[in-house]
C-alpha cells in the first residue's frame, strides 16, 4: 500500500530531500510503501478504509497498489510512526524534540495507532518531561496536545495547573493539522482553563474592591487612624486595579501575579493601632487574604484529563462563592 504525503520538508529512507519527487505546484511529494497487514493490525483508521465496506475510499494505481493520500503532515514524524507500526522501533531515533513529538502525537490520533507507537513514545515523553514549562508559552500548548494523545494524566494535570496560574488571557490555538474530534476536545480543554483563570481573579477583584469598600466607608470597626492608614496603602499596593477596575476576560492579569501583587500590599504600623493592640480588622492581610484562603486555592488547580466530559464543580459554584465572600463580614474590634 502506499501514502503519499504532500508539501512535506523531509523524505523517506529511500529519498534524499534533492532528490524527492515534486507535484504540479512545486510541493514535495513522498511517498511510503507499507504492508496493508500490519496497517490493520496496528491502526484503526486504516482497518476501517481497508475493511469491505470502507473499500471505495481507497484507490488502486496503476500497479494495482492501493494508496491513500495525506495533506500537511510532517514526512519526518510520518515515517517514524509508521515505522513503528512495522516493528521497526530500531530505525527510528532514541530521543526527539517537543515539536517534533508533537507532530508525531498528531499523527498517532489521527491514524488511531496509539498501541503500536505507545512504547517508543513513552521514552521519549519520559526523557521531555524533565523540562516542562512554568510559564504559559507555546511549549505548554504542545504538552497539553501530548499528554491528551498519550493519556499522560500526571503531566496534563501540571501542565493545565501551569496554563490557569500563568496565563494572561485566552491560550492560543496550535498551527498544527488535528482532526475535528481531537480539535472539539482541545477547545473544551483551553475554554476551562480560561473560565476557571476568570474565576478565580474575579474573585480576588471583588474582595479587593469589598475591602476598599469596607474602608472608605468605616465598615471595619478600626480607628479613624488605621482606617485612614489602611485605606492609603490599599490604594497606594493596588492602584492599578482599583483606579481602572478591570473587567473580564482581564486581560493582561494572571492569577500568580495578580496573588502576589496582593501579598504585596503591606500593612502600616500606625501608633494609634500599636497602642491600642491592633485588631484583624487593622490589617489588611486579614482583610484581603484570609478571605481569600480557602476559596482560591479551589481554583489553583490543573485538570484530571477526562475531567472535561463532566461538569466542574469549580466554575459551578462560582456565582455562591463569589457571594458569600462578598457578604463576610469584618471581625469586630476587641476591647
Amino acid at each position: 500500500m502506499l501514502i503519499t504525503t504532500f508539501g512535506s520538508k523531509c523524505c523517506n529512507a529511500n529519498k534524499s530531500p534533492e532528490t524527492a519527487e515534486e507535484d504540479a505546484a512545486g510541493e514535495p511529494v513522498v511517498e511510503l510503501l507499507l504492508l496493508s497487514a500490519h496497517l490493520r493490525l496496528g491502526s484503526g483508521y486504516f482497518k476501517r478504509i481497508l475493511s469491505r465496506e470502507w473499500k471505495e475510499s481507497v484507490t488502486r494505481n496503476t500497479e494495482g497498489k492501493r494508496f491513500v493520500e495525506a495533506e500537511d503532515f510532517d514526512a519526518e514524524a510520518l515515517l517514524m510512526v509508521m515505522r513503528m507500526i512495522h516493528n521497526l522501533d530500531h530505525s527510528v531515533p532514541q530521543k526527539v524534540d517537543l515539536e517534533m513529538m508533537a507532530k508525531i502525537a498528531v499523527i498517532v490520533d489521527y491514524y488511531d495507532c496509539h498501541e503500536p507507537v505507545w512504547f517508543i513514545a513513552s521514552m521519549w515523553i519520559n526523557e521531555l518531561k524533565e523540562c516542562l514549562p512554568e510559564t504559559c508559552n507555546r511549549d505548554l500548548s504542545l504538552w497539553l496536545l501530548i499528554s491528551s494523545v498519550f493519556d499522560e494524566k500526571e503531566i496534563f494535570l501540571e501542565i493545565t495547573k501551569t496554563a490557569v496560574m500563568t496565563s494572561t488571557g485566552p491560550l492560543k490555538t496550535l498551527d498544527l493539522p488535528i482532526r475535528d474530534i481531537f480539535i472539539g476536545i482541545t477547545f473544551r480543554h483551553l475554554d476551562r482553563i480560561a473560565q476557571r483563570r476568570k474565576n478565580a481573579i474575579g474573585l480576588m477583584v471583588t474582595v479587593l474592591e469589598d475591602t476598599f469598600d469596607s474602608l472608605l466607608k468605616g465598615k471595619t470597626h478600626c480607628s479613624y487612624e488605621c482606617t485612614s492608614a489602611l485605606l492609603g496603602a490599599l490604594m497606594k499596593g493596588a492602584s492599578r486595579l482599583l483606579l481602572h477596575s478591570p473587567e473580564e476576560p482581564y486581560l493582561g492579569y494572571s492569577i500568580e501575579s495578580l496573588e502576589q501583587a496582593l501579598r504585596n500590599i503591606t500593612t502600616p504600623r500606625t501608633p494609634a493601632c500599636i497602642w491600642r493592640h491592633s485588631t484583624p480588622s487593622c490589617s489588611l492581610e486579614n482583610q484581603i487574604l484570609d478571605r481569600l484562603k480557602g476559596d482560591l486555592e479551589k481554583f489553583k488547580q490543573g485538570f484530571e484529563l477526562h475531567q472535561t466530559s463532566i461538569p466542574d464543580d469549580v466554575e459551578k459554584s462560582k456565582e455562591a462563592e463569589l457571594k458569600r465572600t462578598s457578604s463576610l463580614e469584618v471581625l469586630p474590634r476587641t476591647t
